[in-house]
C-alpha cells in the first residue's frame, strides 16, 4: 500500500492565530479487495497549527536556554523537532482521530473484523493524514434467526440457591442506599468529557470536546487525578494537567498539557445498581429481578446457566449459518490475543504447554466466529450504545458474580489498577456486542 511520504514541520513559520471551521475531520475510504479497505482520516490544516503551536509552547515552558528570557521557536525546531512529531501524532491519534474513525465506519454501515491497524501517519503544517488498514468481515446470509427453535438449559433446584439469591440482592441494595448515584466514589468508572485548553483555560479547538472512561481507583497505584475526581459530581468540571492520556508523551508534554474535564456519567464500582440490571436487561419487576440473577447462581459441571445458555445459543447459530474464519483474520485475531495475554503473571507457564500456540488459534477462530455473526446481527437490527448502556455495562461488570453477565468483554486489565483512559469506541464496540447478544436471548426465549 502507497504510503503518503513525511512532511517536516515548520515550526518558524506558523500563524500566531487561526479562523476555524467545521468539519474538523474526514474520512475517505476505498475498498482494496473483498477483505480489505483503505481509510484515510483527514485533520484540517487549522486543527493542525493550533495543536502544532500549543504544542511548541509547552516545549518552550519546559526549556531554558543561558541568557535568553525567551527561547526562540528556531531552537525548540533544531533541538527538538522529531519529539514534537511524535507527540503530535499521538496527540492527534488519541484525541481526534480513532473515535472518530470508528464513529465513521459505523455510520457507514461497515463490518469490521479486527481493529484498524494504522499504516502510516503524515503529520504538515498543511494539515494531517492518518492511513488505516481496515478487515472487512465477509458477509453472512442470516436466516430468520427469531423463529429458531430454542431450549434455554434449566436452572437449579437445590434448596439454597434462591435464599442465595436474595441474599445478593439485598447485599447490593442495602450498600446502594448508602451511596451516592452522581457522586464520584472510590472504584466508580468515570465517563469524562475531555477538552484541551491553554495556560489561560482558553480551548485550544473551539467546540471539540472527546469522551473518555476512566476507573477512579487507589488500590494498587494511588494517583493524583483520583484525589482530584473523588467526592465530584455530574455536571463538574475540573482543570487539571494529570489526565493519564499524557502519560504516553514525551517529558516536555507529559507535565504540561491540561484538560478541562466535566464529568458525564458516573458507573458505580462498590455495588451492582439493581437498576442497571433492570435496564440492561430489560426486566419489569423484582420476580424478574430474582430470575435473571439465579443464571449467575446456577451452576452445572461448572458452567453457569448464563454461560450455558451462551454456549448453546452459538451452538444453535453455527449449526444454521455455515461459514469459514479467513485465515488471515485468524491470524490478527491471534496476535492480538497473544499481546493482551502477555502482561499476565501466568503468561510464561502456559508458553510451556506444547499446545500453547493452538489453543490461541482455537480461540481466535472462535472468537472471530461469534463476532463476525453478532456484528452483522447488530447491523441488521440497528443496535446502538448510549452513554447509558455503557453505564449499565460497567456496573455489572463490576461485581465479581454479575461480571458472569458480560461476555464480550474489551481489554480493561490495565485500567483496573491503574486510571488509564479508555477510549469510547473500544467500549462502545463491545458494549453493542454484548447488548445485540442479550437482544438475541431475549427473542429466542420470550
Amino acid at each position: 500500500m502507497e504510503q503518503p511520504a513525511e512532511r517536516q514541520l515548520s515550526l518558524v513559520n506558523l500563524p500566531e492565530t487561526q479562523e476555524f471551521s467545521l468539519p474538523y475531520l474526514s474520512l475517505d475510504l476505498k475498498e482494496v479487495s473483498s477483505h480489505l479497505a483503505q481509510a484515510t482520516v483527514r485533520v484540517t490544516t487549522e486543527v493542525t497549527q493550533a495543536v502544532l503551536r500549543h504544542t511548541v509552547s509547552l516545549y518552550r515552558n519546559r526549556t531554558e536556554t543561558p541568557g535568553l528570557k525567551v527561547v526562540p521557536t528556531s531552537y525548540i525546531e533544531k533541538n527538538y523537532g522529531k519529539d514534537i512529531a511524535s507527540d503530535m501524532r499521538k496527540l492527534l491519534y488519541r484525541y481526534f482521530v480513532i473515535d472518530y474513525l470508528h464513529d465513521e465506519l459505523g455510520a457507514r454501515k461497515i463490518n469490521l473484523a479486527n481493529s484498524p491497524r494504522l499504516a502510516a501517519v503524515d503529520v504538515g503544517n498543511n494539515g494531517s493524514v492518518f492511513t488505516f488498514d481496515i478487515s472487512l468481515a465477509p458477509p453472512i446470509k442470516l436466516r430468520e434467526w427469531k423463529h429458531f427453535a430454542f431450549k434455554p438449559p434449566r436452572r437449579k433446584n437445590y434448596k439454597d440457591l434462591d435464599k442465595q439469591v436474595d441474599s445478593f440482592i439485598k447485599k447490593h441494595q442495602d450498600r446502594s442506599r448508602k451511596r451516592s448515584v452522581n457522586t464520584i466514589e472510590d472504584g466508580d468508572w468515570v465517563c469524562f468529557t475531555a477538552q484541551m485548553v491553554d495556560d489561560e483555560r482558553e480551548a485550544i479547538v473551539p467546540n471539540y470536546t472527546n469522551t473518555y472512561w476512566l476507573k477512579a481507583t487507589g488500590e494498587t497505584i494511588k494517583h493524583p487525578l483520583v484525589d482530584a475526581v473523588l467526592g465530584k459530581q455530574i455536571g463538574e468540571t475540573i482543570v487539571t494537567d494529570q489526565f493519564p492520556l499524557n502519560h504516553q508523551f514525551s517529558q516536555h508534554m507529559h507535565k504540561e498539557q491540561v484538560y478541562a474535564l466535566t464529568v458525564s456519567a458516573i458507573a458505580k464500582g462498590s455495588h451492582l445498581a439493581i437498576d442497571s440490571l433492570k435496564n440492561m436487561f430489560k426486566l419489569a419487576n423484582k420476580a424478574a429481578v430474582h430470575e435473571k440473577v439465579i443464571e449467575v447462581f446456577s451452576y452445572r459441571n461448572e458452567l453457569s446457566q448464563r454461560r450455558t445458555m451462551i454456549e448453546e445459543m452459538f451452538h444453535l447459530f453455527f449449526s444454521k449459518h455455515r461459514y469459514e474464519v479467513p485465515k488471515h483474520l485468524a491470524l490478527r485475531k491471534q496476535e492480538e490475543i497473544l499481546q493482551s495475554i502477555k502482561g499476565r503473571p501466568d503468561y510464561h507457564a502456559y508458553r510451556k504447554d506444547k499446545d500453547f500456540l493452538q489453543h490461541v488459534a482455537t480461540l481466535a477462530e472462535q472468537q472471530l466466529k461469534e463476532e463476525m455473526i453478532i456484528d452483522q446481527i447488530a447491523m441488521q437490527e440497528k443496535i446502538k450504545v448510549d452513554i447509558k448502556d455503557m453505564s449499565y455495562y460497567l456496573n455489572v461488570l463490576g461485581d465479581d458474580r454479575s461480571r458472569e453477565f458480560i461476555y464480550f468483554r474489551p481489554t480493561l486489565e490495565m485500567a483496573e489498577d491503574y486510571p488509564a483512559p479508555v477510549q469510547t469506541c473500544v467500549l462502545k464496540r463491545t458494549c453493542r456486542r454484548d447488548k445485540t447478544l442479550n437482544y438475541i436471548l431475549h427473542q429466542l426465549t420470550r
